[in-house]
């Protein structure tokens, strides 16, 4: 539960006004292996040292334009190096820049990554859990915040039971 906290208290510390985030955990260990790009608006380039790492992908659309918060936090092994990405339309790991939006290392620290972006309602996105490197792999705590729900489709499952369309939300008035 603290770093659920921590995780929402950071992003919530980014978004000014009212916010709502979503808050959700999962693993890379064992997931499908891609060549990441680079971190860079958009990335630029492939990684040299990520050629063969591990990722999930979070499909989710927006209620609201705007703002919008991303923080991933390694947890086991703890503060494993983890990356994350933001694409728009659609996802292809067999061809990585396309539709990349942003990426993003060590927001401040070693196992925390994390952006801002502005999203459009109606759009398609995915926001993208890796490592650095070819060893980098764990399960994550993930949030997204922003002035709007966002949508991730599918049941999720949170501390054991199914629910609807949302994951775990959380509404802030700072």
């Amino acid at each position: 539960m603290t770093l659920r906290c921590t995780l929402v208290a950071a992003a919530l510390f980014a978004c000014a006004g009212n916010a709502l985030a979503v808050v959700y955990e999962g693993t890379t260990a064992g997931g499908d292996l891609w060549n990441r790009p680079l971190e860079g608006e958009p990335p630029p380039s492939l990684s040299k040292v990520g050629t063969a790492v591990p990722y999930t992908i979070t499909p989710f659309t927006v209620s609201v334009s705007g703002t919008y918060a991303f923080i991933s936090q390694g947890v086991v092994p703890v503060s494993w190096d983890n990356f994350t990405l933001l694409y728009e339309g659609s996802f292809d790991a067999a061809s990585p820049l396309t539709n990349a939006l942003i990426g993003n290392d060590d927001f401040d620290a070693i196992g925390l990554s994390g952006f801002t972006y502005e999203l459009t309602t109606g759009a398609s996105y995915f926001f993208i859990t890796t490592g650095y490197d070819n060893s980098s792999l764990g399960t994550y705590s993930n949030v997204i915040i922003g002035p709007g729900q966002v949508v991730i489709p599918g049941p999720i499952f949170l501390d054991g039971f199914e629910s609807a369309s949302t994951a775990a939300w959380s509404e802030s008035h700072p």
